[in-house]
Parts: C-alpha cells; sequence; structure tokens
C-alpha cells in the first residue's frame, strides 16, 4: 500500500508495513496447505525494492523484503506443491498516477527501454502467468515488469533533471 506516510525517510516510518506483510505470508500460505491441493503464491513488490530512492527508503525496505519473503515461502512451501514469487513493476500509468500527473505516461516513455510505461494490464497478465499452469517450475523469483528502466546506467533516477526522479514519483 503506499497510503498514508509511505513516501518518508526511514526513521518516520512505522511497522504497519511489516505487520501486513508477515499476515500475508503466514494466513495464506496455512489455508493452501489445509486444502492439500498445492497452488500459487504471487505477491506484489516494486522496483524500489531493487533501487534505493531518496526518501522512499521505507517503502523500499519492505518492497525488497516482500522479494526475499518469495524466495523463503517458496523453499518452505515447494514441498505442499506451492509456488510463491513477486511482481516487481516499474512506473504503471493507473488512475492515481494521472490524477497525480497529466504527464506520468509521456514522462516515463521517455526513459524506459521500450517507450512506454507498464499500463495494469501489464502486470495483471504477469499475474495470470505466474498464477497459471504454464508456470509450475517457476517458484522463489521476482519478475520485474519495467520496460527495461532498471537495466539502465545510470539509473535516471539519479538525475533530477531527467524524467523517473523521485521528485517525480510522488
Amino acid at each position: 500500500s503506499t497510503s498514508g506516510n509511505s513516501w518518508s525517510p526511514v526513521a518516520s516510518g512505522t511497522t504497519a508495513h511489516l505487520n501486513r506483510v508477515r499476515y500475508v505470508g503466514s494466513n495464506g500460505s496455512a489455508q493452501f496447505i489445509a486444502v492439500g491441493n498445492g497452488g500459487r503464491i504471487v505477491l506484489m513488490s516494486s522496483v524500489t525494492g531493487v533501487q534505493a530512492f531518496p526518501n522512499l527508503g521505507a517503502y523500499g525496505i519492505t518492497k525488497a523484503g516482500i522479494q526475499m519473503m518469495a524466495r523463503s515461502l517458496a523453499l518452505e512451501l515447494g514441498p505442499h506443491n506451492i509456488t510463491v514469487n513477486a511482481i516487481v513493476p516499474g512506473a504503471t500509468v493507473t488512475e492515481r498516477t494521472l490524477a497525480d500527473d497529466a504527464n506520468y505516461a509521456a514522462n516515463w516513455a521517455s526513459v524506459v527501454p521500450t517507450a512506454r510505461a507498464n499500463s495494469v494490464d501489464d502486470i495483471a497478465d504477469t499475474a495470470f502467468f505466474l498464477a497459471s499452469a504454464a508456470a509450475r517450475q517457476i517458484t522463489g523469483q521476482s519478475i520485474v515488469v519495467d520496460g527495461g528502466w532498471t537495466l539502465q546506467s545510470p539509473i535516471p533516477s539519479q538525475h533530477p533533471e531527467l524524467p523517473g526522479h523521485s521528485s517525480q514519483l510522488r
């Protein structure tokens, strides 16, 4: 969740993010095991869990934690025929991002190698794939869906003059 005070330095964070992550991991996996038919767990992370951004430390730490949770749960739940993976989305055009910045899609298109920001369908399609039988041997993975943005050097987030700088991510 990005509600509340997520866009702030680590020191001002709370344990709310971590508590939500722990709840999903423990309760969701216990339900799959109880049913006994295996299953798929698809977690949602963020590129902020891969790339550090100023003033997004607390948020990024929780997203990196989700990626490690996917790995750990994959090892623990594999014997129960349960796969666990994380989706790591980059800039995604939503009603909220457009409400915050009418030029959001165009700004990101200028710095993403595929020349476009993600659509919600890009993320949903990845989730559907990971939940399908086609992904039955994929587990413990973090699938980055960012049009190649994190492959760049230097990352635009380090340059305030470029779209994608943390001052434009809010």
